[in-house]
């Protein structure tokens, strides 16, 4: 049995999705305000003119802007796992 075939059989997903202009432009987009929010954080915000929270605010912003698909299907699959590990274990008497 192929490796994908096994990867298909766990989890609900398409290998080879094709990505359209608009989701580039997205990603193109989400990439330039996370990377300007990380520079205002670096150059801006230092610490020396402003409290710690709000570098730290700007930095965790623009990683959220960036990575928030991935942290979206992390959880997700998280979930879904063990939703799949509950399941069998309430049918038992």
């Amino acid at each position: 049995m192929s490796e994908e075939k096994k990867c298909c059989e766990k989890h609900e997903h398409e290998h080879g999705e094709e990505r359209s202009l608009k989701d580039y432009l997205f990603l193109g987009a989400r990439i330039v305000v996370s990377l300007t929010l990380a520079l205002l954080g670096l150059l801006v915000f230092k610490e020396d003119s402003y409290p710690f929270a709000v570098n730290f605010m700007v930095m965790l912003i623009a990683y959220l802007i960036i990575a928030y698909d991935i942290i979206f299907e992390t959880v997700r699959n998280i979930f879904v796992e063990h939703s799949c590990l509950l399941l069998p274990s309430e049918l038992l008497p």
